[in-house]
């Protein structure tokens, strides 16, 4: 096999891990949101859509401009400001009392997903980062994160 081969079953690999891990989270969404009594549960304020919904239109300018872009470092401050957008939307989150502590298994999964989405961006804008020049490499993953937040907003914010 090639190292081209090689990169490409990789990528392959790892794009279908992360795929089944995102589905993993949104069939534990699913469970705890079905088995609940109310919603949002006791307690809880309604959860925010407008920050949720400018990370999604953020994402997708960040595809966008994967498809146009020579250089990665467009998408590189996308994916900051996606970022900040889910810090803005954890802390309120935190302040309204959607925490394990207040909320238990509703809170922590909430905050659960917006962490591995999170942290999955961070992964993207590093990876970004460190291959500015060759963009198209992390297109793939970033549009598999964008497929991801769409999902999440619907699922988690929207329902």
């Amino acid at each position: 096999m090639t190292s081209v081969r090689v990169e490409s079953a990789g990528r392959v690999v790892a794009l279908a891990s992360l795929s089944m891990f995102f589905t993993a989270c949104f069939f534990v969404w699913g469970f705890v949101r079905l088995s609940a009594d109310a919603w949002p549960p006791p307690g809880a304020s309604p959860l925010p859509w407008r920050l949720p919904c400018a990370c999604l239109a953020l994402m997708v300018l960040g595809s966008l401009l994967l498809e146009r872009a020579r250089s990665g470092w467009s998408v590189v401050a996308v994916g900051c400001a996606v970022l900040g957008l889910q810090g803005l939307l954890l802390r309120g989150l935190v302040q309204a009392g959607w925490t394990p502590g207040q909320l238990g298994v509703p809170g922590a999964v909430v905050l659960g997903l917006l962490g591995v989405q999170g942290l999955s961006v961070l992964v993207a804008v590093c990876g970004l980062a460190s291959a500015a020049g060759a963009p198209r490499r992390w297109a793939a993953y970033w549009h598999l994160l964008s497929a991801m937040t769409a999902v999440a907003l619907v699922a988690v914010f929207l329902t």
